[in-house]
C-alpha cells in the first residue's frame, strides 16, 4: 500500500473517530527531507556590488607630498598620475649626502697614505740593531698605527652608510610620481592615516552584504551557494558563492542601514561582511544594491540534516567513536510511532543540526519529540508542507477507519494530491538571466 495515502487516508479516519470520543489527538509528522530543507532556509539580506579588486596605496611619512592628482571618486587609467613627492627637499639632500661621501673618500685615501708611511716607519726602526732602536719612537708609531686604521674603519662604515641613504633617495626621485596600478574608481584618500589611496578595480564585480548578530543562523557561511535579485526588476538574477565572511572586520547596525536593513532604530548588534563570488555579472553595475537569499537548494552538500531537537539519547562509544541517538519515527506496518536507532555525523553549532548518516531516509517520517501526544504506539497524520510553514489548507475528507483503503483516483479518475504541493519544490534551473 502507497505509505503516502495510507497516511491521508489515515489521518482523516482519525479525525472523524475523534469526534466523538475522548482519544488523544494524532501526532503530527513530517518528511526528513524537509526538515532538513528548513534548517538550510534563510533570510533575504541587503546587499550591494563593489569591486572584486581593491588596491591600496600608501605614501612614506618621512616624505613631504608636492601634488596630489586624483579625489575621492575618480576614474582612474592604468600609469595614471596619482600623487608626486617634493622632490625639491630630497634634490638638495641627495646633492649635501653625494659632498659628504666625497670627503670621506679623501679622508679614507689620506688614511691609507697614512697608515702605509707609519707601517714603513716601523718596518725602518725594527730593522735597527736593538741598542740603536728608539723604544718611545716605535710605540708612538704604532699608536698612530692604530688610530689611523681606526679612523679608516669609521670613514668606510660612514660612507657605506650616507651611499645606501643616496640610493634610496634617489630611487624615491626617480619614482617621485606614483601612479595607479590599476584602472578603477578612487574610493578613499586618507591624509593621516594608511593607506594614503584605496582604489576599487572596475569591471571586476562581487556583492557585498551585512551578516548581524540576530541572523548567524540565518545560514549564511563559506561555501553556500546564493541567488543575487535585482530589487528593482524581478526578472534579473545572477547566482553565485559565498566566498568569504569577514569576522575580523566587524561593523555596526549603522553600516547594515546603508545597506537599506531596517530595525527598530535602537539596536546595536555588530554585523559582518561576506562576499559573494558571482558566476556572471552581465547587466551589474558597481553601487548597485541587490537582494541575497539562499534558495532550498543552494546548501553546501546533500547530506541528511535534521535539528537537535528531533534526537534523543545521544552517546558516542568510546572504542569505535561512532556516536548514535534515537528519533521518534513511523513503524511502517501500521503508521504509530516508535522510536528509531540512528547514526549520527557532524554536529553543527551554526544551524543546530546534525547529518545522519544512517538509520532514516530523507523519505523517513519523524515526530518533533516535544509535541505532548508523542508516546510509544500513537497514531500518526502527517502535517502538510502548508501547515508546516504557518499556513492552512481545507482538511482532507474523512474515511471510515475499518474501510479498506482505496485508491481516489481509482474511483473519481483523478490523481491523488500530493500532500506537499509545490511549496517545497525546487524550480528548474534556467540559468541566470543577467540582463
Amino acid at each position: 500500500m502507497n505509505m503516502k495515502k495510507s497516511f491521508i487516508a489515515l489521518g482523516a479516519a482519525l479525525m472523524l473517530g475523534l469526534t466523538g470520543c475522548g482519544a488523544q489527538a494524532p501526532v503530527d509528522v513530517e518528511q526528513a527531507g524537509m526538515l532538513s530543507t528548513a534548517a538550510a532556509s534563510s533570510d533575504k539580506f541587503a546587499g550591494v556590488v563593489v569591486s572584486e579588486n581593491v588596491v591600496e596605496i600608501d605614501r612614506d611619512s618621512d616624505k613631504k607630498i608636492d601634488e596630489l592628482y586624483v579625489s575621492v571618486g575618480d576614474e582612474v587609467r592604468i600609469n595614471e598620475k596619482l600623487f608626486e613627492y617634493d622632490t625639491d627637499t630630497l634634490s638638495l639632500t641627495v646633492d649635501k649626502q653625494e659632498l659628504e661621501v666625497d670627503k670621506l673618500e679623501q679622508q679614507i685615501k689620506d688614511c691609507n697614505t697614512q697608515i702605509k708611511n707609519l707601517e714603513k716607519q716601523i718596518k725602518t726602526e725594527k730593522a735597527k740593531k736593538e741598542k740603536n732602536q728608539d723604544k718611545e719612537l716605535l710605540q708612538s708609531l704604532d699608536i698612530q698605527l692604530r688610530s689611523v686604521k681606526a679612523d679608516l674603519t669609521t670613514a668606510t662604515y660612514e660612507k657605506q652608510q650616507l651611499q645606501a641613504e643616496i640610493k634610496y633617495n634617489q630611487d624615491i626621485l626617480k619614482n617621485a610620481v606614483v601612479r595607479s596600478p590599476i584602472k578603477g574608481t578612487i574610493r578613499a584618500i586618507d591624509e593621516e592615516g594608511s593607506p594614503y589611496i584605496t582604489i576599487q578595480q572596475s569591471g571586476s564585480y562581487q556583492v557585498k552584504g551585512m551578516l548581524s548578530e540576530l541572523s548567524m543562523n540565518a545560514g549564511i557561511m563559506e561555501g553556500v551557494g546564493v541567488t543575487v535579485l535585482s530589487r528593482v526588476d524581478a526578472t534579473k538574477y545572477w547566482t553565485g558563492t559565498v566566498t568569504l565572511v569577514d569576522y575580523n572586520n566587524a561593523g555596526s547596525n549603522e553600516y547594515d542601514n546603508m545597506f537599506g536593513n531596517t530595525g527598530d532604530g535602537m539596536s546595536t548588534s555588530t554585523s559582518y561582511p561576506f562576499y559573494i563570488t558571482l558566476d556572471n555579472t552581465d547587466g551589474l553595475l558597481l553601487g548597485q544594491h541587490v537582494y541575497i537569499q539562499i534558495s532550498a537548494a543552494a546548501v553546501p552538500d546533500d547530506l541528511l540534516r535534521i535539528p537537535e531537537s528531533y534526537v534523543m539519547d545521544v552517546v558516542m562509544n568510546e572504542e569505535t567513536f561512532e556516536t548514535t541517538g534515537t528519533v521518534w519515527g513511523v513503524n511502517p506496518e501500521d503508521q504509530t510511532l516508535t522510536k528509531l536507532s540512528v547514526i549520527l555525523g557532524e554536529y553543527d553549532p551554526t544551524y543546530g543540526t546534525y547529518v545522519i548518516l544512517d538509520g532514516i531516509t530523507a523519505e523517513s517520517y519523524l515526530a518533533d519529540p516535544s509535541d505532548p501526544g508523542v508516546r510509544e504506539g500513537a497514531v500518526t497524520v502527517l502535517r502538510s508542507a502548508l501547515e508546516y510553514m504557518g499556513q492552512t489548507e481545507p482538511p482532507a475528507e474523512t474515511v471510515d477507519p475499518s474501510a479498506e483503503t482505496v485508491d481516489p483516483s481509482a474511483e473519481t479518475g483523478t490523481p491523488t494530491e500530493d500532500p506537499y504541493g509545490d511549496a517545497f519544490a525546487v524550480p528548474e534551473d534556467t540559468g541566470s538571466t543577467g540582463t
